[in-house]
């Protein structure tokens, strides 16, 4: 599904975690289109002249409508105050407040994540863990790693698609031009904190800094002998790139003691 064409971006769901003892509220409000400036303005003005000390906030435009959410320490203040005041502004469309559950603190409306223009899903650490003892349990090691693998292959697939969108002819790019690229996708869909590409004599070699996918199975009870997802998105990534197959051997792996998951890609022999 595609985010609407008549937004310039969206606003996605805000999750917050805070002390289970925090006073602190959550503020969403909602402005006309001609007044998105009052988010920047007058809305944290007021929040602030009310007592309330905003911790964060969010904010996103459209053509019709802006929203914002602010997360506030609140104390004891009385919110209806807030509310009010919020309320009697020109151009505000609506106002809700929204209070921590179990110390989580979630935005009261938001859109569907989403990635790029299409939408997505989140996949938190201990699902990671739960995936892989569940596959182990029910399918063994090595069917396990092998469905592991080809989920990542076809993400890896899907993000090559998005160097496309960013550049003319990606199989042409420069090692340090597709690392900074394949960086930011990867840290921005949370697999990676980075990347490192580099190529040698016809041989390329994929260092990934901060490996999600390690990072979390490490807490599993049974470590899988290194990293299938990883392993499977650099594969469908640069397959897809260079339009041939290519095989991916993991050379270093965090769950082992390394600094970094470091893989080693070569052409697949026929």
């Amino acid at each position: 599904m595609y985010a609407s064409s008549t937004e310039y971006c969206r606003f996605l769901p805000r999750l917050v975690v805070v002390g289970r003892d925090a006073k602190v509220i959550g503020v969403y409000v909602e402005v006309g289109g001609e007044h998105g400036e009052l988010l920047y303005t007058e809305v944290p003005r007021r929040i602030l002249s009310a007592g309330f000390r905003i911790l964060e906030s969010t904010t996103a435009c459209g053509t019709r409508i802006h929203r914002g959410f602010y997360v506030v320490e609140a104390g004891d203040l009385d919110r209806s105050m807030l509310l009010n005041a919020l309320r009697g502004l020109e151009g505000v469309l609506k106002v809700e407040t929204t209070v921590p559950w179990g110390g989580i603190l979630v935005a009261p409306r938001s859109d569907l994540l989403s990635f790029g223009n299409m939408r997505a899903v989140m996949i938190c650490k201990d699902s990671l863990v739960s995936i892989w003892e569940g596959y182990l349990e029910r399918l063994g090691e090595g069917l396990a790693a092998t469905l592991l693998f080809w989920l990542g292959y076809f993400f890896g697939r899907c993000l090559a698609r998005q160097v496309e969108l960013i550049v003319a002819n990606p199989s042409e790019l420069e090692p340090e031009t597709l690392q900074a690229i394949l960086s930011r996708l990867l840290r921005a869909t949370g697999w990676a904190d980075s990347a490192r590409v580099s190529k040698k004599r016809g041989e390329i070699t994929v260092r990934i800094h901060g490996n999600m996918e390690c990072l979390a199975l490490a807490e599993a009870r049974h470590k899988p002998r290194g990293s299938n997802i990883m392993r499977g998105i650099v594969a469908g990534v640069f397959s897809t790139l260079y339009g041939t197959p290519v095989s991916v051997e993991e050379k270093s792996c965090v769950l082992f003691g390394g600094d970094f998951c470091e893989f080693r890609l070569t052409p697949r022999r026929s």
